[in-house]
């Protein structure tokens, strides 16, 4: 089953392949640093601002948060917003299209200091006339306490082939003692002429197992070939096929373990078909041949034919650009439970915000999407969570040249113990106009709304979203015909306000 946004005023649908999608978008503007959930309030704040081109940020145990920015790593203390740099990579590779830096501890940090970064570098031409010199590599660090900073570098693995540094992915993630890293497909399948086949007749990069474009690897924690990889096969060289743990993927800039040792991506699609999924041992996502789900006919031949294909558990149409994302377990913030919080990067028709995609119990399936800051931030960047529940985000507005300089800030979302409310309440002088109430033989609910753009959803009484739509007009109509008789609530959210409203079907 999928669900759609409606565009109002228009024939366009946005495609989001969940079960249930709750689109509530929950904004905050500075002057309003507390927000309403369903039953819960959360706090949110500034912990740092005047950021410069962010990537990524992890909580360390020294509790901190451990932050990359283009060829540096930093520690930023969570209560005052001070950042102090602890590593300034001497062969990062500046560039429009190579600003990741991947970083994640050892598990055994509080031992051995060890500290994993991936980034792009300069090396020898290759693919010639085109002249490409870009490559990815992880390093692991070691880091001195008493100087605060990373020294000893040990290569993991190096020569990744990323040409223009375009679509190069880079996230790592370590889960069961093993480094996983995303791979972009280098924007070969787009622009061929820039970004040749390594082999003649393959159909693309992502699809062929003799390069590593496109995939997501898998390594020991020295570097070496784990055994049990999908395609390895003695002498366990460092070769393509012997690294890859899936393949078909276009540009994956999210990872994250959740229940069960689960490990989900988020990718970003070409013009739609953004997706959010489990990555699974062996398998193919499909990249170009299949986007998203198998649901167009010109893509019916592959779905039959894709050998070991994989579908998303979440489609975004149009894109919204997921970047990193988060794994909430138990949280104080109830509408978090059981949660992946996904950052997102674009901010036309539907991006700039996060998306909390709630789990069913084995994490198998997507049952409700949120959204939170709609716009108000811009383009959120990463998150992570410390061991009390609080979760941070970072922007990265300057960084896509949408933002001033210095814009770029870590928020702090924190739950509000001291406000906790249950069931829906009606907004007291409400600015909309909502006629007739209760619903007469039309069968259709008038909506005068004060703002233009914004959306509307109509919740029954035990709080399940029933429909939502994207309006870009100040009236709006609900076909209300196959409402059975009850009371139901319509949720209008707008940049700077939600209101709610009750409607009686008689």
């Amino acid at each position: 089953m999928k669900t759609h946004f409606q565009v109002s005023g228009s024939n366009s649908y946005l495609s989001v392949g969940i079960l249930f999608l709750s689109a509530m978008i929950l904004l905050c503007v500075q002057a309003r640093a507390q927000i309403l959930l369903d039953s819960t309030y959360i706090n949110v704040s500034t912990v740092a601002q005047n950021i410069f081109y962010p990537w990524e940020i992890i909580w360390g145990p020294d509790n901190s948060i451990w932050m990359t920015q283009q060829g540096k790593v930093s520690r930023v203390n969570p209560q005052t917003g001070a950042v102090k740099k602890i590593l300034d990579v001497p062969d990062y590779a500046f560039g429009e299209g190579s600003r990741q830096m991947g970083l994640a501890l050892h598990p055994d940090f509080s031992t051995n200091k060890y500290v994993f970064v991936d980034y792009n570098y300069v090396g020898d031409f290759y693919n010639e006339p085109k002249h490409h010199h870009l490559y990815m590599k992880i390093v692991r660090y070691t880091y001195n306490a008493s100087r605060d900073a990373l020294e000893n570098p040990m290569i993991i693995i190096d020569g990744i082939k990323i040409f223009d540094g375009y679509h190069d992915g880079g996230k790592m993630i370590i889960s069961d003692d093993h480094i996983f890293l995303t791979i972009g497909d280098a924007k070969q399948v787009e622009f061929p002429n820039l970004h040749p086949y390594v082999m003649p007749g393959d159909a693309s990069l992502p699809q062929n197992l003799e390069v590593l474009n496109g995939k997501i690897v898998r390594l020991n924690m020295d570097g070496s070939v784990p055994h049990d990889n999908p395609f390895a096969k003695s002498p366990f060289e460092k070769t393509s096929r012997n690294l890859i743990w899936s393949y078909g993927h276009r540009n994956t800039q999210g990872l994250v373990v959740g229940k069960a040792n689960k490990l989900y991506y988020a990718e970003h699609g070409r013009e739609n078909d953004d997706e959010m999924g489990v990555i699974e041992k062996g398998m193919n996502y499909g990249w170009p041949l299949i986007e998203g789900f198998c649901d167009l006919l010109a893509e019916a031949r592959s779905c039959d034919t894709v050998h070991n294909h994989q579908e998303p558990l979440v489609s975004w149409n149009p894109n919204v650009a997921p970047s990193n994302m988060e794994y909430v377990g138990n949280s104080s913030i109830g509408e978090f439970q059981n949660s992946i919080l996904v950052g997102t990067l674009t901010g036309d028709n539907f991006g700039n915000h996060i998306a909390v995609l709630t789990l069913n119990e084995t994490g198998d399936y997507v049952v409700n999407e949120r959204i939170l800051f709609f716009g108000e931030y811009g383009r959120i960047r990463d998150l992570c969570i410390d061991p009390s529940g609080n979760i941070y985000f970072i922007t990265s507005n300057t960084t896509a040249g949408s933002g001033s300089q210095g814009d770029d800030r870590i928020m702090k979302i924190s739950f509000d113990s001291k406000k906790v409310i249950t069931g829906v309440t009606e907004t007291i002088q409400s600015d909309i106009d909502l006629y007739p109430n209760p619903l007469g033989n039309e069968r259709k609910i008038y909506l005068k709304l004060p703002f233009s753009k914004g959306v509307v959803q109509l919740y029954n009484a035990t709080g399940e979203v029933i429909e939502t739509y994207l309006t870009e007009r100040d009236s709006f109509v609900i076909d209300a015909s196959h409402l059975k008789t009850g009371i139901y609530f319509i949720h209008y959210t707008t940049a700077t306000k939600l209101e709610v409203r009750k409607v009686i079907v008689d």
